[in-house]
Formats: structure tokens, C-alpha cells, sequence
């Protein structure tokens, strides 16, 4: 059985690279796939988030609404991982 991660599609991962890249030209090659690659991470964390409950249906897509998506992804994201980490105490 594969990764979910490698569930991505290969034209789909090489299009976010190239994007993170278009942006941050300095990033080596090693920095842009661990960019690549966390992105990804984060928006499988929020899709199970949203299955599971934690954050509210849609929650993934409405991040898409408006400008500036990716802060918003990364901040979301760790909103997020501190309110799992709270449910996971009770």
C-alpha cells in the first residue's frame, strides 16, 4: 500500500513546485522539495481534520477564498495541531 502522499499526482506536485519556486528563487533543490513536500503534509492534515470533525466541512477550501492562501494555510495549520492536541486530552 502507498503513502497517501504519493496519492498526488505527479503533474499536481511538480506544479506547486514550481510555483513555491517562481516565488522563492533562492530555495535549493533540497529546500524546495521539503517546501514541496510540508505543503502537501498540511493540506492532508486539514482534509483529515475536516473528516474527522475538528475543523468544519469546507474548512480546506474556504482557505482557497481570497489572497495570501498559503500564510493562511500555515497559520491554520498550527491553529489547527494546538486544537487536536486539545481534543486529544479529553
Amino acid at each position: 500500500m502507498s503513502d497517501i502522499s504519493d496519492r498526488v499526482t505527479s503533474p499536481k506536485r511538480d506544479s506547486l513546485a514550481r510555483n513555491i519556486a517562481l516565488r522563492n528563487p533562492r530555495l535549493s533543490t533540497r529546500e524546495l522539495n521539503f517546501a514541496v513536500q510540508r505543503t502537501i503534509d498540511r493540506l492532508i492534515f486539514l482534509r483529515i481534520c475536516e473528516d474527522r470533525g475538528i475543523e468544519h466541512y469546507a474548512f480546506l477550501q474556504s482557505l482557497m477564498n481570497g489572497e495570501r492562501a498559503y500564510p493562511r494555510l500555515v497559520r491554520d495549520s498550527v491553529r489547527t495541531r494546538h486544537a487536536v492536541r486539545m481534543w486529544e486530552r479529553h
